[in-house]
């Protein structure tokens, strides 16, 4: 299957930056799937093992969405002019208490596992830094900038467990 793809921006104003808008991806960040697949190998030593029942099991590599769910997260951070999305890696606690103060306690099965947290970004500092609402929570009221009233960090994606099928782990 032969895949092309075409690129073209548009200029949009906003409020406080000069944004473009992209109507379809840029060549410059897409990558042939060879490469992303000695990415992925590359990655699979660094991601370590999560010891259960005496088994050292595979840490996770890889994370699933549902498409809605990003979809409505952009569309949220959209209308809060929030600028980006930062990825942070991340893992869970190794147990949990069942009176957790933590209102989102995952299913056990995700304890001391890998994850990924997508954090809304504010518009760049003069410095050309993007705040996030994780490391800077109180960067909207002190720049009097962007405020996202109960900014939104999502998780909650499902553990992809290594696929034996793909090539780096034969």
């Amino acid at each position: 299957m032969a895949f092309a793809l075409a690129v073209s921006c548009t200029e949009t104003t906003h409020p406080r930056v000069q944004l473009t808008k992209l109507t379809t991806i840029p060549d410059s960040v897409i990558i042939p799937i060879e490469q992303a697949q000695q990415m992925v190998a590359n990655y699979a030593p660094r991601a370590g093992y999560v010891e259960r029942e005496g088994q050292q099991l595979p840490n996770t590599r890889s994370i699933w969405m549902d498409l809605d769910v990003i979809e409505a997260f952009v569309a949220q951070l959209r209308a809060n002019d929030a600028s980006g999305i930062r990825f942070y890696l991340a893992a869970y606690d190794a147990t949990y208490a069942e009176n957790d103060m933590w209102q989102n306690v995952p299913p056990s099965r995700y304890w001391d596992y890998n994850t990924v947290l997508l954090v809304p970004t504010d518009t760049p500092t003069a410095e050309g830094l993007y705040p996030d609402y994780l490391t800077q929570p109180d960067h909207a009221e002190a720049t009097g900038s962007v405020t996202l009233a109960a900014p939104p960090i999502i998780n909650r994606g499902e553990i992809s467990p290594p696929d034996s099928t793909f090539p780096v782990n034969n």
